[in-house]
């Protein structure tokens, strides 16, 4: 990833702090702010922190844009964003889009460094979006999320990663890019 300790992380949507957890154990000097719209994932983090100083928390949502804007531009050096990506979905196809192009604008507004998107198949070569049905009360949006960073390329090069659990897509963005 191209990391070095030292660097800021923000994760966008942090969940009970798996990532976080790792963050601080790989950069221990490294600021790592994370938020997430559940206070109760958020306690979890802290217990299990333990009052870190370089882990900040709050409440927030990657879908509310009044909130991202609050993030000055180039306010961090990486952003995470892992396993949330495919459960953003708006009214329809073109809000679900609009919704995840300005997510996408937001985070490369605030990185100075990298973007990286965890989530499932995020590389779908499919013509039309699919939504799917997970455990009777969610659903996902399946499409690939390269062409939301077609705007972005004179900014930055984009690459993608994969495990036998993960697709990753890593937007690293030019050291002039801002």
């Amino acid at each position: 990833l191209n990391y070095n300790d030292g660097e800021s992380v923000l994760e966008a949507g942090c969940g009970k702090g798996q990532n976080i957890k790792e963050l601080i154990a790989r950069y221990p000097n490294s600021l790592i702010k994370g938020f997430d719209v559940s206070t109760g994932a958020l306690l979890v983090v802290q217990k299990a922190l333990k009052g870190n100083g370089n882990v900040q928390l709050e409440v927030g949502s990657v879908g509310d844009f009044k909130y991202l804007e609050s993030f000055p531009t180039g306010a961090f050096d990486h952003i995470i964003i892992s396993h949330v990506f495919s459960l953003l979905i708006g009214s329809g196809v073109d809000e679900t889009r609009k919704l995840r192009q300005t997510l996408i604008d937001h985070f490369i507004r605030i990185a100075t460094k990298s973007v990286l998107i965890m989530d499932g198949d995020i590389l779908s070569q499919i013509e039309v979006p699919e939504v799917i049905i997970e455990q009777n009360t969610r659903c996902v949006f399946r499409e690939s999320l390269i062409p939301y960073f077609a705007k972005h390329q004179a900014k930055g090069e984009l690459y993608s990663m994969f495990s036998p659990e993960n697709i990753g897509i890593i937007f690293r963005l030019k050291s002039n890019a801002l």
